[in-house]
């Protein structure tokens, strides 16, 4: 997930692990875009700080907290 910006994809450097993607941040977008969330607001609410986790989703994920951050997006989501 990401945006266009001056007419390029860009792709948020904390979706990328040293060899390759973030692995459950994908699933975690889905969650949300299945819950009704528009493309940019997903991409917001996971780089966005939030009270419920103490910090932003993409930091909780690669914390290895994904459980938490599915949860939490599953709550809003509806």
């Amino acid at each position: 997930m990401g945006k266009k910006i001056d007419g390029i994809f860009r792709i948020p450097e904390l979706f990328l692990g040293e060899d390759e993607p973030v692995k459950d941040v994908r699933g975690t977008i889905i969650v949300l875009l299945d819950g009704g969330f528009p493309p940019e607001r997903a991409l917001e609410w996971i780089l966005d700080h939030h009270d419920m986790l103490g910090t932003s989703p993409i930091d909780a994920i690669r914390q290895g907290r994904k459980t938490e951050v599915r949860r939490v997006a599953q709550v809003l989501a509806l």
